[in-house]
Order: structure tokens, then sequence, then C-alpha cells
């Protein structure tokens, strides 16, 4: 699916994870460990800002990135391991017509 925003709309980037899969507890530790440190969060934040900035080729973005991200999975996964995180279970949905 794409989506094209409207002239003026700011961009969003919009991720899908099915319940149940590796990638749905990714994205909520990486989510969860930003919240819980800011200086991490602001440094990540401070990243994005540069690189969407500098990059002379946009399409290059992600793979700038990506080390980055690896670094801050491996300390969300310590994180929860001392915290005592764990992925919250999704509340029961009911598909009634």
């Amino acid at each position: 699916m794409l989506l094209v925003e409207a002239q003026g709309d700011r961009r969003a980037n919009v991720h899908v994870r099915v319940a149940g899969r590796l990638n749905e507890r990714y994205s909520l530790l990486f989510r969860d460990y930003l919240r819980a440190n800011e200086r991490v969060a602001a440094a990540y934040a401070e990243l994005k800002r540069r690189l969407s900035a500098s990059l002379a080729v946009p399409d290059d973005y992600a793979d700038v990135k990506d080390p980055a991200v690896d670094l801050v999975y491996l300390a969300a996964e310590q994180w929860a391991a001392v915290s005592g995180w764990t992925l919250a279970p999704l509340p029961a949905v009911s598909c009634e017509a």
C-alpha cells in the first residue's frame, strides 16, 4: 500500500506489524527503550535529523541509519533483561460484522 501526502501535509512512515511475529517485539521494545531513555532518544533523533538534511541521495537514508539502529536495539535488549520489560499481550479484538 502506498499513500502520498497532500501538499503541505507532514510525511509519515507507517510500519504495520503482525501480532506475535518477531518484528512486533522488535518495534515495541525499540519504542519503549527510547521512551525510557531520553538521552538515547535525543541522540537518535539528532542522527535522523542530520542524515535527512545531509544525505545527497535520500534513498541511502535507511542504509546509513541501520548500523545505529542495530546499536540502539542491542542496548534495548540489555535494558529489557535488566528492567524486566516484556511484550504486553494485545487486547482481544472482536471481528463481528
